[in-house]
């Protein structure tokens, strides 16, 4: 006999095709999920989005100091089938030919380097770029995340300490000057620390996009570049922050196989926190 946890995995995976086209909605998925890990809940949205809100990073905690993952293979691969089908883990194309704006978030220098190729490979595929914008933040860079001295030996062929950037800005700045986009010009925002509880506090997507906004960009398509399993949550926020007249596409190459699972559990309560929509069957979401 299958343990609890797969049949209620395989469940979901197993259903008829025509019941998945009907719903086309991740509610199954996350009612599968909550009920794999043991997640009390009720079968309602409300109930559901609150219900995951557990996953969620204790304020101040990188998203590399969640602690690692525990579950037994079995379970952990059936998390993953189901984080598959919410569209978390594999790449994500754009839906269009040409923006007018293109978002790269700020991460992490390893980060922002995939963000980047991403668009890179985008552009030589054919897809056209107006305008691109790193919208970054005064966040001190750590050596060790960061991989600051082999990024500066890759940028500039030596470990000059006086071409160490000093902030996720300044390195964003190196990325685009060491591998422009021949076909977009390139506009950076540096989005201040804010002061909270007695400490600084690194700027979030939210506040690189309001000060993106603050530059009155025209309003037109926007594409959003950012890393799975992320990708969700960040085009939420965007598609939140912007006003009328604006549409949101996102982009983000496939999930390195080596992220934690508490990190995609963490992304997807992020998601469903910032997008009322996300569990709505798509007949009836707007736009």
């Amino acid at each position: 006999m299958l343990p609890a946890f797969l049949c209620a995995a395989m469940l979901i995976l197993t259903a008829p095709a025509v019941a998945a086209e009907k719903e086309k909605t991740p509610f199954l998925q996350v009612d599968a999920l909550l009920t794999l890990l043991d997640i009390p809940h009720k079968k309602n949205r409300a109930s559901m989005i609150q219900a995951t809100q557990v996953w969620r990073r204790k304020q101040g905690v990188e998203r590399w100091e969640v602690p690692a993952s525990r579950l037994e293979p079995a379970k952990r691969q059936a998390v993953m089938a189901l984080l598959h089908d919410l569209g978390m883990v594999g790449q994500r194309l754009p839906q269009q030919k040409e923006y007018d704006h293109v978002l790269v978030l700020g991460g992490t220098v390893p980060a922002m380097e995939r963000r980047f190729q991403n668009a890179v490979m985008l552009s030589k595929q054919g897809i056209h770029f107006k305008k691109i914008y790193f919208l970054t933040g005064q966040r001190p860079l750590v050596s060790e995340i960061d991989r600051v001295d082999s990024f500066v030996r890759h940028v500039i062929g030596s470990d000059n300490p006086a071409a160490r950037p000093a902030t996720e800005s300044e390195a964003a700045r190196m990325i685009w000057f060491s591998t422009p986009l021949p076909s977009a010009p390139a506009a950076f925002v540096d989005s201040a620390r804010k002061w909270q509880n007695k400490q600084w506090v690194r700027p979030c997507t939210q506040d690189t996009v309001e000060d993106w906004l603050a530059t009155s960009p025209a309003t037109g398509s926007v594409l959003v570049i950012s890393d799975q399993p992320h990708i969700k949550y960040q085009a939420a926020v965007v598609k939140r922050a912007l006003p009328s007249g604006f549409s949101v596409d996102a982009s983000a190459p496939a999930a390195n196989p080596q992220i934690n699972i508490n990190t995609y559990l963490d992304a997807l309560a992020l998601w469903l926190a910032n997008d009322d929509q996300a569990l709505l069957p798509a007949s009836v979401k707007e736009g």
